[in-house]
């Protein structure tokens, strides 16, 4: 009698776990649509329950369903649907509420502001921006809060309370307009597909990896999609302020910014902010094949630079600029989604031999900026003109590096981001520090000036309105 009723509870239990699992596989297809658009409506029927515990304990890193994912996430965040993203679009809420969802089911922890993943700028860092100050009707664009969507992986060690970030923004320029576009005249939708929704995507695809490996890693891994970059950093930097530990227990940032274009080489910038760093990024190119282009330094125009600026180690991972950066003509078909896999298997291997090893990174002396930055170049007697950056003064090539930008400065407003060189200001060519602060004095009469920075391979003339 004890074993009839004993094999009647497994087989019951059995129906039950095919039952749950076949309802999450009709799920899945359902998500997987070519349009990668349409609502979970299958998934509200079913009742929230974790079944990660029955399904195969490997990492889910099949090439073709990690393109798939790949994919169907670039789709939807680069879709027309979503605005291009901008600040004052209801897409930048959409792509948020798409972040969270896909957050959750992966397995991460998404409950960490009262049951929320939103961590909900306030104070004077919540801007409230608007992105090209119109829509493509002419009419005003609302203002909105901003936010960042975390969520995390749990650290199973002895090292649980250290933990490494992901990172990568997920907002872009809306309908352009001005702000930041390289298509200034037009106001069509800027989908930022590799800008960054594929930074996104990737993302996304490393929390789902790792979540579903049975491989358990020593330190927890916080997975942040950042706001408003485009509009200066302004995400990061609220975070680096308003930090959910101690900043002391977050020992690497890994940012992803415009990984969809793969082609020769991966750029991986920072490598020179921790004594690890150089040889465990070559290590990990080496055994994925990939040619790697290395820069030491941990500023640049991204999320990073927040948190190098605050002396914790960073590595930004970027696939180069393109004809498409920052025009209406970066969709998703652009992209070389196998590129992206490669990139997704990289960081994985990344972040797990920065979760496991012994020893967490340690920083170089470096160019920490720490708090108390004063921002130069004003003209001599008219405080109107503060360009509002901090120059580099380690940086030695031609030009000035900006180091960091202040808030709501002309250089912000502008678009000028860390790590930019400024070449030139009005007619004025600029090689230093001393010849940018000449140009900038002998400015003294002009409400408006036009700079040219360098960004990686690409120069860019930017104007400078000047308010009083």
């Amino acid at each position: 009698m004890l074993h009839r009723k004993l094999r009647t509870f497994f087989m019951g239990l059995m129906l039950a776990s095919v039952g749950v699992l076949g309802a999450a596989l009709i799920n899945e297809s359902w998500r997987s649509a070519d349009d990668g658009t349409k609502q979970d409506t299958i998934q509200s029927a079913i009742p929230d329950v974790n079944i990660h515990w029955l399904l195969p304990q490997h990492r889910d890193d099949d090439p073709a369903r990690v393109e798939t994912r790949l994919l169907k996430t670039v789709r939807y965040l680069a879709s027309d649907d979503l605005e291009g993203r901008g600040i004052g679009t209801n897409g930048l809420d959409l792509a948020a509420d798409f972040i969270a969802q896909e957050m959750k089911s992966a397995g991460l922890d998404t409950s960490l502001f009262d049951g929320s993943p939103f961590q909900t700028l306030t104070g004077s860092d919540a801007r409230m921006l608007t992105s090209g100050d119109f829509d493509e009707s002419g009419t005003p664009r609302r203002s909105q809060t901003l936010k960042n969507v975390i969520g995390t992986l749990a650290g199973r060690g002895d090292f649980g309370d250290e933990t490494i970030v992901l990172g990568a923004h997920y907002d872009h320029l809306g309908y352009g307009g001005g702000w930041g576009s390289l298509a200034p005249w037009t106001h069509d939708i800027h989908n930022g597909a590799d800008d960054n929704a594929s930074g996104t995507a990737v993302m996304l695809e490393v929390a789902h990896q790792l979540a579903t490996s049975a491989e358990r890693l020593r330190r927890r891994v916080m997975f942040i999609a950042f706001t408003a970059e485009e509009s200066g950093l302004i995400g990061s930097e609220y975070f680096v302020r308003h930090p959910i530990e101690p900043i002391g227990n977050y020992i690497a940032m890994i940012n992803l910014d415009m990984v969809g274009y793969l082609r020769n080489s991966i750029e991986v910038s920072g490598t020179g902010t921790a004594l690890e760093f150089s040889a465990l990024v070559q290590e990990i190119g080496s055994k994925h094949s990939l040619r790697l282009v290395t820069d030491p330094s941990g500023y640049g125009p991204s999320d990073h630079a927040s948190f190098h600026a605050r002396g914790i180690p960073v590595l930004h991972l970027f696939t180069g600029f393109h004809e498409n950066y920052h025009r209406p003509s970066d969709d998703a078909e652009s992209l070389n989604i196998g590129g992206m896999r490669q990139v997704t298997q990289f960081t994985i291997d990344l972040i797990t031999q920065l979760a496991n090893a012994e020893q967490r990174p340690r920083p170089t002396s470096g160019d920490n900026g720490g708090d108390d930055v004063q921002y130069e170049f004003a003209r001599r007697g008219n405080t109107k003109s503060d360009l509002g950056i901090q120059p580099d003064p380690a940086f030695l090539a031609s030009g000035v590096r900006v180091k960091k930008v202040t808030v709501r400065s002309a250089a912000d407003r502008a678009g000028i981001r860390p790590g930019d060189v400024i070449v030139k200001l009005n007619q004025s060519t600029v090689q230093n520090i001393d010849e940018l602060r000449q140009a900038t004095l002998a400015s003294a009469t002009s409400d408006t000036l036009r700079i040219h920075v360098q960004r990686a391979a690409y120069v860019m003339e930017l104007e400078l309105p000047l308010s009083p």
